[in-house]
């Protein structure tokens, strides 16, 4: 009889889990902001982790990303070259944590790898609003 029990309050958990929308309840997610994000705000927490994850055309060269520091920490980032059938593309990976509360503009830069002398344009431009959580 309580193995029956147990089960089925595994089961019940499981569905409040699984159907915590209408419960009210809601499952962290990691937030990944693309290219194609550009131009959009993101609500985020404080102590908040998210990746920014880019594809490079060929022949063009990533910037360091501009940002509050005061807002946001870079924890780490990577370049990968990749050789595809259309050429060489650069996948560029950030990984970020929200720091405090506020807002900052988050972008990311890139300019002709054979154009030393050329401004750098934004690739991408998003606004992080980040909201009270655990401060870092």
């Amino acid at each position: 009889m309580n193995k029956a029990l147990g089960r089925m309050a595994f089961l019940v958990l499981l569905g409040v889990v699984l159907l915590g929308s209408g419960t009210g309840l809601t499952l962290p997610t990691h937030l990944t902001i693309t290219g194609e994000d550009s131009g959009k705000t993101f609500s985020v927490a404080v102590g908040q982790r998210f990746t920014v994850d880019l594809h490079i055309e060929e022949n063009l060269q990533v910037i360091t990303p501009e940002f509050d520091p005061s807002i946001l920490a870079l924890l780490g980032q990577r370049l990968k070259s990749i050789a595809g059938p259309q050429g060489v593309s650069v996948q560029a990976t950030y990984e970020f944590v929200v720091r405090k509360e506020g807002q900052t503009d988050l972008t990311i830069f890139i300019k002709g790898s054979r154009d030393k002398l050329g401004q750098a344009k934004p690739y991408l431009k998003v606004k992080i609003v980040a909201s009270p959580g655990q401060e870092i």
